[in-house]
């Protein structure tokens, strides 16, 4: 699992390449981890602009306008997927 400073490291290189820009499209790997109480459809992330990337904890949060947040933990791995485009 990773440490808090690996994370902020993680979070510090994320915040130059994805702040300011669309999002597009979203990708769920694990759709069992996510709660089956929340009635919020990923759909209503898409075309929103990421204005921050930050982290809370080991919790990465990247705040898009609305207010709305794309929240993620990197898990045991300590690896997050992206498309290679970024």
């Amino acid at each position: 699992m990773p440490k808090l400073p690996e994370v902020e490291t993680i979070v510090r290189g994320l915040r130059p390449k994805l702040s300011g820009l669309v999002t597009d499209r979203l990708r769920i790997f694990y759709p069992s981890l996510i709660r089956k109480d929340n009635h919020f459809s990923l759909q209503g992330l898409r075309g929103k602009k990421i204005k921050d990337v930050r982290r809370r904890g080991k919790m990465i949060l990247m705040e898009c306008r609305g207010p709305l947040y794309l929240i993620f933990h990197l898990k045991m791995t300590g690896r997050r997927v992206h498309d290679s485009r970024l």
